[in-house]
């Protein structure tokens, strides 16, 4: 159990210190970067977990990427929260200081994404 809180312990500590460094990007990339950086660090951390098992407890590789694949799927489930409440509060700082974003072929459409996920996932 300690492996597992040290590890997701990590992880927050690890995006906390991220979180001011997406705050300075441009503001039509920051909730793609913040979806990207939480989806990383949960595969670094069942990486972690994976490889803690293997070497410490002698688990089969097979239990190893059985916890990078749950690790990665939490970790993008967990990762659409923020960045929707990110998305959230841009619209409405935009919208509030009446600034615009140029809209452009590259802009990610996280609601888009989160609702073709799960057709994705059968």
């Amino acid at each position: 159990m300690l492996p597992i809180l040290v590890t997701f312990g990590c992880l927050y500590a690890v995006r906390m210190l991220l979180t001011s460094w997406i705050d300075s990007i441009d503001i039509s990339t920051q909730v793609k970067t913040q979806l990207k950086v939480d989806v990383l660090l949960f595969v670094i951390g069942g990486v972690s977990l994976g490889e803690y098992n293997v070497v410490m407890h002698q688990f089969p590789m097979g239990s190893g990427l059985k916890v990078i694949l749950g690790m990665s799927v939490l970790g993008f489930f967990i990762a659409s929260d923020p960045g929707l409440l990110r998305e959230h509060r841009l619209a409405i700082e935009l919208n509030e200081s009446g600034k615009h974003i140029k809209m452009d072929e590259t802009l990610y459409h996280l609601t888009k994404n989160l609702y073709d996920s799960p057709a994705y996932a059968l």
